[in-house]
């Protein structure tokens, strides 16, 4: 399994962070067709690593957290 984090300032609570990682989720999924699931507030689990890098590549662009390889 292949596992990237959603890095967020600290500032910003639990449940925020927990929502913007799942509305990842399923943007991920919708917009790409790329399925994973969400093993904690921040992090994304992959079942191959060319899902994970796509992953990575279509999430950068947002201005809420930045991307961590795991």
């Amino acid at each position: 399994m292949y596992k990237l984090r959603l890095v967020y300032d600290s500032s910003y609570s639990y449940v925020y962070k927990d929502s913007v990682t799942h509305v990842a989720t399923i943007d991920l999924y919708i917009k790409h067709k790329i399925e994973c699931a969400q093993c904690a507030c921040d992090e994304l689990l992959f079942d191959t690593d060319s899902s994970r890098m796509l992953a990575v590549l279509k999430l950068s662009s947002s201005n809420n957290y930045t991307v961590e390889l795991l």
